[in-house]
């Protein structure tokens, strides 16, 4: 995890006013030097750096000879600002302290504890150990456990105080890089839930074309099987017939295909590419149209006559058209007509999709793209289809919209910026030309 450049320029500000308001004069000495190797490496600075640092100055300007910050969890656990204090000695002693109740009482009365140390071997007696109470602006409770073979009249109120206010700036700024690793692990695993999110509405959305890809793959095997029998029976042109079962096994093969391409889960950033949207439409229209002929819903088109290309992720674009398309279809249940159409401007091309079913109240409209909400019965809906689309199109830096009214149906729009123009033309394929 690395940090920006403020916010260690800021902690090196903090501690020097820090210093600058106490009475001792060693202020001057220590407030240059504290966050010297920070500045000359601000940008990679981790919570490993900073107490490198820390303790680099606390152990040439104070009798310390070992020492660390530690934040206290709600169980009052010890926890090392920095991970590779686990291992050390310090750690262990501090974990006995803790048990010993030292560090809760430093904490309730908030007061700093210079103490023997009395977990240690007779050969180091004279050793003390320094016990600093902290409570954070977050409200997080911590505390500097230090060691030291100096002597107990050495540390006096101003000397004590002093490393206080280093010890508690220093922590403010372990804490506040602690708080931005737990928000950008926050963020990874939330990023990992929505790809699984998507992936299982897309499996979804697949399952609801049992119907449609099985006539697409049953049309091509009757033709098969018609050709198989007349080569039984000796009639025509063998070489011929060969060539139509090849035909219709690539066909049966294309389809199989372009299914496994759609059901893929395919993260944005790293497969994102040209993408030719009259594909995507015409892709999507080859799967649904049985659909939608079985239900009495008649299919009207129109496009655009310039190529329109988009960056992006062709099989993430084709869940979210797949997904309108579905929800415009159950909402025209006896029938209907469903129009898809593409049109595109200098620097956008929007895809257009509007159905004449029963529509929806403003109500509704405003959290339609809320996850978990639905309007389908229970077990028909999983409410998370129309999100992870207005998900998926932000990723494509573009946007969704929906306008619609009881009685009369609904339109959805999607934009998205178009990649330079190529100034040439796509023909239509013959199935969805209008």
């Amino acid at each position: 995890m690395f940090v920006n450049e403020s916010l260690i320029s800021d902690y090196i500000e903090s501690l020097g006013v820090a210093l600058q308001l106490e009475s001792s004069p060693i202020t001057n000495e220590i407030a240059p030097a504290i966050g010297q190797e920070l500045l000359m490496n601000e940008s990679s600075c981790t919570t490993q750096d900073v107490m490198l640092s820390f303790k680099t100055q606390i152990y040439h300007q104070f009798a310390i000879h070992d020492g660390a910050i530690y934040f206290v969890n709600n169980q009052n656990d010890l926890q090392p600002a920095s991970a590779l204090e686990y291992s050390s000695e310090l750690f262990i002693t501090s974990k006995k302290l803790e048990q010993d109740g030292c560090v809760r009482k430093a904490l309730e009365s908030d007061e700093t504890l210079v103490i023997p140390n009395k977990h240690v071997s007779s050969f180091d007696c004279n050793e003390y150990i320094i016990i600093i109470p902290m409570l954070l602006r977050t409200g997080i409770k911590a505390v500097f456990i230090g060691k030291s073979h100096g002597v107990i009249e050495a540390f006096t109120r101003d000397v004590l105080q002093l490393l206080k206010s280093i010890t508690e700036t220093t922590a403010i700024t372990l804490d506040t890089i602690r708080t931005s690793e737990e928000i950008e692990a926050l963020s990874t695993h939330v990023k990992v839930l929505n790809e699984q999110m998507a992936h299982s509405s897309k499996l979804a959305s697949i399952g609801e074309l049992t119907a449609s890809v099985a006539h697409e793959i049953n049309n091509p095997l009757q033709i098969m099987s018609a050709h198989i029998q007349l080569l039984e029976h000796g009639l025509g042109n063998n070489e011929r017939r060969l060539e139509i079962l090849k035909e219709q096994c690539l066909r049966i093969a294309n389809i199989t295909r372009k299914l496994l391409d759609f059901s893929r889960s395919v993260p944005f950033e790293n497969l994102a590419e040209p993408v030719n949207l009259y594909e995507v439409i015409d892709s999507v229209l080859q799967f649904v149209t049985v659909q939608l002929e079985h239900d009495s819903i008649k299919l009207k088109t129109y496009f655009d006559t310039t190529l329109v290309k988009v960056n992006g992720v062709r099989s993430q674009l084709e869940q979210v058209l797949l997904n309108i398309l579905l929800n415009a279809r159950d909402a025209m249940f006896g029938g209907g007509t469903l129009t898809v159409g593409l049109l595109s401007s200098e620097t956008h091309a929007t895809i257009v999709v509007t159905d004449n079913g029963n529509g929806m109240l403003p109500e509704v409209v405003a959290k339609i793209f809320e996850p978990r909400f639905t309007t389908k019965p229970k077990g028909k809906g999983s409410g998370y289809g129309l999100y992870i689309s207005r998900t998926i199109i932000e990723q494509h830096e573009g946007s969704i919209s929906v306008v619609s009214e009881v009685g009369k149906g609904t339109t959805f729009k999607i934009s998205l910026p178009l990649l330079p123009p190529q100034g040439t033309t796509h023909r239509l394929s013959r199935l969805h030309r209008k």
